[in-house]
């Protein structure tokens, strides 16, 4: 066979491939987005969370909000916890907060800051369980109060009991009186 004959099918077999990807929809050589676009965004939002007997559990609030089938996307995040629905437990600053809509479940991306009546921490990573009603990370934090400094890595934070616990490598240190 000569070259040309080759290359003449050739370039009619990839015409034919070329046309009927283009006639079916389906692209053949364009990957398809994995991102899909958000079915609502929202800029400045602010969602409230009950519990079952109506008192606010926690509040969010975003500079921006988008929202998917499955999770809401938010980026500059403020979310705050409270007892019995209006007396505030801890306030929480994080730069990326995953929320899932079937569970309730959040995940806080950092750098998280976080600010309580008796201690404030640090960290990277941090996960709400909305079932356990408990805020928990295995990364490391830093855990400071009025009179102590506390470094470990994994912790534990239930919103219902006010109890806080460092899972591993914890050290204490208290700050010299003044």
């Amino acid at each position: 066979m000569s070259r040309k004959i080759v290359f003449g099918a050739l370039f009619i077999g990839v015409l034919v491939l070329v046309l009927y990807g283009l006639r079916s929809g389906t692209p053949l050589l364009v990957p398809e987005d994995p991102t899909p676009a958000p079915a609502l965004t929202v800029a400045g939002a602010r969602l409230v969370k009950h519990d079952p007997k109506g008192h606010k559990l926690w509040e969010l609030e975003a500079r921006q909000i988008a929202t998917f089938d499955a999770e809401s996307l938010a980026t500059d995040v403020t979310l705050v916890f409270f007892e019995e629905g209006t007396t505030k437990r801890l306030t929480i600053k994080a730069s990326q907060v995953r929320l899932e809509h079937r569970t309730g479940n959040i995940r806080l991306k950092g750098p998280i800051d976080a600010t309580g009546e008796e201690f404030s921490f640090t960290t990277e990573d941090l996960y709400w369980d909305d079932e356990k009603k408990l805020l928990y990370t295995d990364a490391a934090i830093r855990v400071v109060g009025a009179d102590f400094e506390l470094l470990g890595r994994g912790f534990e934070y239930s919103t219902e009991t006010g109890r806080a616990t460092i899972k591993h490598h914890a050290r204490l240190r208290f700050k010299e009186p003044r």
